[in-house]
């Protein structure tokens, strides 16, 4: 048996370090033994052990990495679960798209934590540098006035425009979220454009600014907007745009992209439910709002003449969309046993958990112990099957 999460142990001078006591030391007659608790364990994990069913197997007690699936520790989910201690904002996940040079996106974080070499910021440092911007020369050089003030900012009008919001004023980075990255499309060739062009607008006003800065060379707006569509061309060509809709060939009109590649149309595949050969059938599903969020599953047992014997659906707290499909087959298989049926096929639409199933080393610690206290009595599996209707 495994502790569900992590607990803090409390050091004890009789007790020691408490690296002799058992998990099965702290139960009696299926239940919690709380006096055993309190003496290792800090009251806010009594409480959420308390509220946990006890669970027993002839297992030996072991300890359990629950940042990863199978409870193995291993670098990569240390390091995953500490990148997850600090949630991502929306504008955060756009500005890493893959498509994104690694280089733009370093700016782009900079951007929007203010951290690019602006007069105002180094201010904070103590280093005094001249503050005029570097390609008006008549106003305080900001991050506001160089990207959304400045005679640039036609850049987002000319691409808003074809964007289809022209008449948004993006005044500094709060408003570019609202305009460009919160309107999300039906066609996906028109959300990944959305999600792009900001990136691109940004990081070529940078670059006119260092050019002026360095090599006092202004480059005038149109040049700048051909260099945005030119980097757009390159990134089109290294990896192709899909068009999902006949509007998107209006950006090939626009000369906005190159090309649009047409998407792969997919072939329906028609599925019918057939009778069990023998004894009954479950069919089982879960799915979760956030994945992990709310979660829920289902269940239903039909006969070999198809007529519905029971339906379930449950509410099951926090999970994974994973989860809620091993909690749904978990509880199908408890039906059945409390129904007292031994001819069993149970029919899922996750080819995930099939694989799984098949392969007993690779269960997961979370639904191990139910998964094997509840197909020990031998279930016959139906093959997975997935259509597009």
């Amino acid at each position: 048996m495994a502790w569900h999460s992590c607990l803090s142990v409390k050091y004890d001078e009789e007790l020691g370090n408490n690296s002799n006591v058992l998990v099965r030391d702290l139960i009696d007659n299926e239940a919690w033994n709380l006096d055993s608790l309190q003496g290792i364990l800090l009251q806010d994990d009594i409480n959420e052990i308390e509220s946990k069913d006890v669970t027993l197997s002839n297992e030996a007690d072991d300890w359990i990495w629950q940042n990863d699936t199978l409870g193995k520790f291993s670098l990569k989910s240390a390091f995953n679960h500490l990148q997850k201690r600090q949630e991502s904002s929306q504008q955060c996940t756009y500005i890493w798209d893959k498509r994104l040079q690694l280089k733009i996106s370093i700016f782009m974080w900079r951007l929007h934590n203010k951290l690019l070499p602006f007069a105002d910021v180094l201010m904070k440092t103590g280093l005094n540098i001249p503050s005029v911007c570097s390609l008006c020369r008549n106003h305080v050089e900001s991050i506001r006035h160089n990207f959304f003030e400045f005679s640039y900012a036609k850049h987002w009008r000319h691409f808003g425009a074809i964007m289809v919001f022209a008449n948004n004023e993006i005044l500094d980075f709060d408003d570019l979220s609202s305009t460009w990255w919160t309107r999300r499309q039906s066609s996906k060739l028109t959300w990944k454009l959305q999600i792009l062009l900001p990136s691109l607008i940004c990081w070529q006003l940078w670059k006119c600014r260092t050019k002026a800065i360095f090599e006092s060379t202004i480059i005038s707006p149109h040049i700048a907007v051909r260099l945005i569509v030119q980097d757009l061309h390159i990134m089109a060509k290294a990896v192709p745009f899909k068009a999902s809709s006949a509007k998107d060939s209006s950006f090939v009109t626009a000369g906005l992209i190159p090309f649009a590649k047409e998407a792969r149309k997919s072939t329906p595949l028609f599925l019918t439910w057939t009778l069990p050969t023998n004894g009954i059938k479950i069919n089982v599903d879960g799915s979760s709002i956030g994945n992990p969020g709310d979660a829920g599953c289902g269940v239903v047992i039909r006969d070999m003449q198809g007529k519905v014997i029971l339906t379930e659906a449950k509410f099951i707290g926090t999970a994974s969309n994973f989860q809620a499909e091993v909690e749904s087959l978990v509880r199908g298989m408890q039906l059945c046993q409390s129904l007292r049926f031994t001819q069993i096929e149970a029919e899922t639409d996750s080819k995930t958990l099939v694989n799984i199933l098949a392969n007993p080393t690779s269960w997961p610690w979370r639904s191990k112990h139910s998964l094997k206290k509840n197909m020990a009595f031998g279930t016959k599996y139906a093959s997975h099957r997935s259509a597009c209707v």
